[in-house]
């Protein structure tokens, strides 16, 4: 790539062959020059190198990109896509777990945890149903992610069955055991629950915006995505009593996150060139 193209080369034999690499001690500082800079809209339905022939004509020159907006990681830069995301988190759920219908107890498990439809014990010890409540061939689904301030989990997507034994609608009666976790390196089986409050974790509330304090509370952080761009919707309300804001849901966080990212004027990335800077050590 350019970028590698112009760095200092080191060459080394080994016992597959001779290599040349780039002289790791030699690095791009932008703020020794003045270089100016537009704004590109993007997010990542177009990748960094579509983005990269667009906007400079070169594939090769997506680091431009990486530099420009002072980031390590090209993977984390674009904004994800509203309908990607939709596509991709519609059929995971958000929920609660109770300990009966009435909901006294709410209880909350580690990521990673397993979720399967609650099986009575019966039969001798040969039956699966003396594992601990679950069949062994049966549906489950994974805890993929945890809000401990919330008491909310969302569940991938639920294999294993032609149905789903956690529905969307808000409150299934059907009783569930997770399977989680524990220190050690061993699992517990917790048993019976009831699952609550259930929706698609697109529709799950992240954030709260509170406006007369000009904060926003962070409710899952990453949960289901990386929110860069901050904006005010619409709708107040209180959420478990405990702040007055604005509900922010997953999708809707997305939409009001910023598609733009910063790209160098083609016409002077020539001067990046002669911004090379080489670290000398005795």
């Amino acid at each position: 790539m350019k970028y590698f193209e112009n760095l200092p080369k080191k060459s080394f034999t080994s016992s597959i062959g001779d290599f040349t690499i780039s002289d790791f001690f030699t690095y791009l500082d932008p703020n020794l020059g003045i270089i100016d800079e537009t704004p590109v809209t993007v997010d990542s339905k177009t990748t960094l190198l579509e983005a990269a022939y667009s906007t400079y004509g070169d594939l090769n020159s997506f680091w431009m990109f990486v530099s420009a907006n002072e980031t390590i990681n090209p993977f984390t830069l674009l904004a994800p896509n509203t309908t990607i995301f939709l596509s991709q988190n519609e059929a995971k759920t958000s929920m609660e777990l109770v300990d009966s219908v009435s909901g006294i107890t709410n209880y909350t498990f580690p990521k990673g945890s397993l979720v399967a439809p609650y099986v009575a014990n019966s039969g001798g010890s040969y039956s699966y149903s003396s594992v601990g409540n679950f069949n062994l061939n049966g549906p489950l689904s994974i805890i993929e992610s945890v809000s401990y301030f919330k008491g909310t989990m969302i569940i991938k997507d639920q294999k294993g069955a032609t149905f789903s034994f956690i529905n969307q609608s808000g409150v299934t009666g059907s009783q569930v055991v997770v399977i989680y976790p524990t220190e050690g390196g061993t699992y517990t089986i917790q048993t019976p629950l009831f699952p609550t409050k259930t929706k698609s974790a697109v529709k799950e509330v992240v954030e709260i915006d509170v406006i007369e304090a000009g904060t926003i509370e962070e409710l899952y952080g990453d949960l289901l995505s990386p929110t860069k761009g901050k904006s005010t919707p619409s709708a107040p309300a209180t959420i478990n009593g405990l702040t007055t804001g604005t509900e922010i849901t997953a999708t809707r966080a997305l939409e009001l996150q910023s598609k733009n990212i910063t790209a160098y004027i083609p016409e002077q990335t020539g001067i990046l060139k002669s911004l090379f800077v080489t670290a000398k050590y005795k």
